[in-house]
C-alpha cells in the first residue's frame, strides 16, 4: 500500500509507545497537525506537558529515519496496511466517536465491506444456546446486506464470526493486541478463516500482546463501527457492558436477546431490556429499526440442526478417523500430526456445529 506523506506522518505518530488516541489528538491540538508535531523540537514538545519523561524519550527515538524503515518493512512483511482517520476507507461511523483511532492496522479489504454494520457481543463464558443464537445472528445477517462485527474473543465473539463465515459473509474482528497475533490461541482456526474472506483490525501496532487493559479500549472500536450493538448473553459483571456503555455514550441502538430466567449468563441482557434495550427475537428487529430493506420478515431466532458447509482437508482427516467409532484426543493428535492448539480448534468448530461430540475422557465421537 501506498501513503501520502500526511498519512505517513499519521502513522508515525500514532505508531509511538505511549502515544495513544488522547496524546495523538492532544499533541496534533497543540502544534496544529502530525506532520508539525514530527517538526518539533524537543524543547518545544517538553513545553507542551503533554508528554511524561518516558513517552519523550521514546519520541526522541522515533525522529530516527530508521525508525519508519523499520516499521514500514514490518507491515509490508506481515502483509498489513494501515487506514489513518483521514483515508477515505476509514470507517465513517468511527470519525463520530470520541477519541477515535487515529490509525487502523489491517489486514484484509476494507472496501470489501458493506455499508451496513451490526456488532454482535456476550460473554466469554456462555451457554449452549447463547452460541447458537450467536451463530444464527451471525449466519442471518449478512444476507441482508450486514457485515458482522465482533471481537474474536472466546464464547459469543467466536460463534458470531462463525456463523457469519458459514454463510460467506463478511465480518470484522476488532483485536485488542496487534493484528499479527492471534488471541485467544484456540482461536487459530477462525482468525485465518477471517483473514481469507473478512477483516481484522486494531488500533495497535503489529506486535504489541493483548494486555488487558487494551480490551475496554477495543470495545469502543467494536461498538463505534457499528450502528448498534446486539448483545446476546451477558452477565451482571460481562465485559460486553463495557460495550454497552461506549455504545450508548456514541448514540448506538442496543438490542438484546431474551435468554433464560434462571441462567447468570443473561441478568445483563434482562437488565438491558429493563432499561429499554430493543429485544431481539428475530434478524427482522434489528433490520426495521433502521428503516433497512428486508427480506426476512417473521424468521425467529430457532437453532438450525441442518449443516450443509463443506469441510476442510483437517475436518475431513478427523471425521474419517471417526468413521470406525469413537477416539480419544490423543489418538487424534497422535494420528492427524497436528499440533494440539491447531487440532483444540479444529475439534472446538466441528463440536459447536454439531458435528461431532465429545464424550467423557475427552473422547470423541461423530
Amino acid at each position: 500500500m501506498t501513503y501520502q506523506k500526511e498519512e505517513l506522518d499519521w502513522l508515525w505518530l500514532a505508531s509511538i509507545e505511549g502515544i495513544g488516541p488522547k496524546r495523538f489528538y492532544e499533541l496534533t491540538k497543540f502544534f496544529g497537525n502530525p506532520t508539525e508535531v514530527r517538526n518539533a523540537s524537543l524543547y518545544e514538545i517538553t513545553r507542551s506537558n503533554i508528554l511524561n519523561h518516558k513517552v519523550i524519550e521514546a519520541y526522541s527515538n522515533a525522529r530516527n529515519e530508521i525508525y519508519m524503515e523499520n516499521l514500514l518493512g514490518e507491515l509490508q512483511q506481515k502483509e498489513i496496511d494501515v487506514v489513518t482517520a483521514i483515508h477515505p476507507d476509514y470507517p465513517v461511523n468511527l470519525t463520530t466517536i470520541f477519541d477515535p483511532p487515529p490509525v487502523l492496522y489491517v489486514k484484509g479489504n476494507l472496501k470489501s465491506c458493506t455499508d451496513k454494520y451490526i456488532a454482535i457481543v456476550g460473554s466469554r463464558q456462555c451457554t449452549r444456546y447463547g452460541q447458537e443464537i450467536a451463530e444464527k445472528l451471525g449466519y442471518e445477517l449478512p444476507s441482508q446486506g450486514i457485515t458482522v462485527v465482533s471481537g474474536l474473543a472466546r464464547g459469543i465473539d467466536t460463534h458470531a464470526h462463525i456463523g457469519c463465515l458459514r454463510a460467506g459473509g463478511k465480518t470484522i474482528a476488532v483485536l485488542g493486541c496487534g493484528v499479527d497475533i492471534t488471541y485467544p490461541p484456540e482461536n487459530q482456526k477462525i482468525y485465518h478463516q477471517i483473514l481469507e474472506t473478512g477483516i481484522l483490525m486494531s488500533e495497535y501496532r503489529p506486535g504489541t500482546k493483548p494486555l488487558p487493559q487494551h480490551f475496554p479500549a477495543r470495545n469502543r472500536i467494536i461498538s463505534g463501527i457499528a450502528s448498534g450493538v446486539v448483545v446476546v448473553e451477558a452477565g451482571e459483571k460481562s465485559g460486553a457492558m463495557i460495550t454497552v456503555d461506549y455504545a450508548l455514550e456514541q448514540g448506538r441502538e442496543v438490542f438484546a436477546v431474551p435468554g433464560n430466567i434462571l441462567s447468570k449468563y443473561s441478568i445483563g441482557t434482562h437488565q438491558l431490556m429493563k432499561e429499554g434495550a430493543k429485544i431481539v427475537t428475530k434478524v427482522s428487529d434489528i433490520i426495521e429499526e433502521f428503516g433497512w430493506h428486508s427480506v426476512l420478515l417473521n424468521n425467529p431466532l430457532k437453532v438450525n440442526t441442518e449443516n450443509n458447509r463443506q469441510l476442510d482437508i483437517y475436518e475431513n482427516m478427523i471425521m474419517e478417523l471417526l468413521e470406525p467409532g469413537s477416539l480419544d484426543y490423543n489418538s487424534i493428535l497422535n494420528k492427524t500430526g497436528l499440533s494440539a492448539q491447531y487440532l483444540n480448534s479444529v475439534l472446538t468448530i466441528l463440536e459447536i456445529q454439531g458435528i461431532i461430540k465429545q464424550l467423557p475422557g475427552k473422547i470423541f465421537s461423530k
